[in-house]
């Protein structure tokens, strides 16, 4: 079992072999999942920016910001997502 310390700041590293064996990246989000008295971390897989495209026929022209846009999204997600945790 692999063991972590919550910094000053509120952060925790995620141990080499656990970071080799999910094949976690810097800048990766996970998803946070409380269950009882235990904290599950379960990476976010698909990378949202490869859909691009996927809608155009839907949704008309893709902006040239998209990227951008998907980037500033998951940061909202994020503070949003911490401001009710």
């Amino acid at each position: 079992m692999a063991l972590a310390k919550i910094s000053a700041n509120w952060q925790i590293n995620i141990p080499l072999e656990i970071r080799k064996l999910l094949k976690l990246r810097p800048g990766q989000f996970l998803q946070m999942q409380q269950i009882g008295n235990e904290i599950r971390l379960v990476p976010v897989q698909e990378n949202i920016s490869k859909l691009r495209g996927a809608l155009v026929n839907v949704a008309g022209s893709i902006p040239e910001n998209y990227d951008a846009a998907v980037e500033q999204g998951w940061k909202d997600w994020a503070n949003d997502y911490a401001k009710k945790a």
